[in-house]
This record gives C-alpha cells, sequence and structure tokens, in this order.
C-alpha cells in the first residue's frame, strides 16, 4: 500500500531512493516461498501464516518526507482513501 504512495516521477536522485523503498516493501522469494504469497484479483495479497504478518520496513527521511507530501496533499484535495487511514495516522500524526 505505501508503495503505490511513491511518486512515478521526480529528480534523479529522489527517484533512487524511491527504488530503493519499492524494492525494501516488496516480499523477497524466500518470503514468498515460506509464506506461500498470493494477490487476489483484487489486489490483496495473502499468506499462509498469519503469525507473521508485521514486517518491519525502514524508510529514509528523504522517502518519508516524500509519503507525508503525498499524503498531506491527498487529504487537502479531500482524496483520501480509507485504506490509506492507518498508513496517514503512521506518517503524519
Amino acid at each position: 500500500m505505501v508503495a503505490q504512495l511513491l511518486p512515478e516521477k521526480g529528480s534523479f536522485v529522489n527517484l533512487g531512493l524511491i527504488r530503493q523503498a519499492r524494492e525494501n516493501v516488496s516480499f523477497s522469494e524466500k518470503e514468498h516461498k515460506d509464506y506461500d504469497i498470493k494477490v487476489d484479483a483484487n489486489g490483496m495479497v495473502t499468506w499462509s501464516d498469519p503469525g507473521n504478518s508485521d514486517k518491519e520496513i525502514k524508510f529514509g527521511e528523504v522517502v518519508t518526507e516524500i509519503i507525508k507530501k503525498t499524503l498531506k496533499a491527498m487529504d487537502q484535495k479531500e482524496e483520501l482513501e480509507e485504506r490509506y487511514f492507518t498508513v496517514y495516522k503512521k506518517f503524519v500524526e
């Protein structure tokens, strides 16, 4: 979900950081195998071991600010979707 907030355009330096952030939120080959990760037609990700549903992902200061800026802009335009409620609380509040 956070990956969808990352822009497709930006400066050369920021695009490199954004690319790294997208890779960080992706699942590894090992995670795919260990947890039988699947994506349904609606884009919902599921896996076989709900006990391991948390994956800690760290973002640097620049990427964090990009995410905050995107969320704030969505909020100001009243385009913030319910699915981003928790993400908004974690990044903006």
